[in-house]
């Protein structure tokens, strides 16, 4: 497992890239990706849920670029254990570890590729008004997800391994 914490951006860009709104419609079809989890969204499709977070963001005119965008993977020795229940389980449990909470989110799993992953969108404005407190985001990630991977006994691969050392150093 490793989280790759991406760009801050809008409701429409972010929502419209990992729902595949951009996308050539005729490679990614509705069995390439799908949303396995939401929160304070109201409705499932493109629209609806950038209005959503939009409505959301709201909240708080001061933070410019109010979407939160992290992409998940796995070694894809996991695969077999990966079911959507599974990953939300472990969406939830790194959100909780990164602070991301009392917030919109929503999680879409991709299945167009040979590695496991799903992507988490949430909302840097909590249903408070207040942002999400993203400071040392790399860090809190990098030990949330050591920590995920002991407790369920995902796998450790060498490349994943080799790209976390690069990044963060041995802990």
């Amino acid at each position: 497992m490793i989280a790759k914490i991406l760009a801050k951006g809008s409701a429409a860009d972010i929502a419209g890239y990992v729902m595949r709104e951009f996308h050539d419609k005729e490679k990614y079809t509705a069995d390439t990706w799908r949303v396995i989890d939401s929160d304070g969204i109201l409705g499932n499709d493109y629209r609806r849920i950038v209005n959503s977070f939009d409505i959301g963001a709201s909240l708080n005119k001061n933070i410019s670029k109010p979407i939160g965008h992290i992409s998940v993977s796995f070694d894809k020795s996991d695969l077999p254990r990966l079911t959507d229940d599974f990953m939300v389980l472990l969406a939830k449990e790194y959100m909780e570890r990164m602070g991301i909470k009392d917030t919109q989110y929503l999680i879409v799993r991709h299945l167009e590729t040979s590695s496991p992953h799903f992507h988490i969108v949430y909302n840097r404005v909590n249903l408070h008004g207040k942002a999400i407190d993203e400071s040392n985001n790399f860090d809190k990630s990098h030990k949330a997800t050591k920590a995920i991977k002991l407790k369920y006994g995902l796998t450790f691969s060498p490349k994943k391994k080799l790209y976390e050392d690069q990044q963060f150093g041995n802990f």
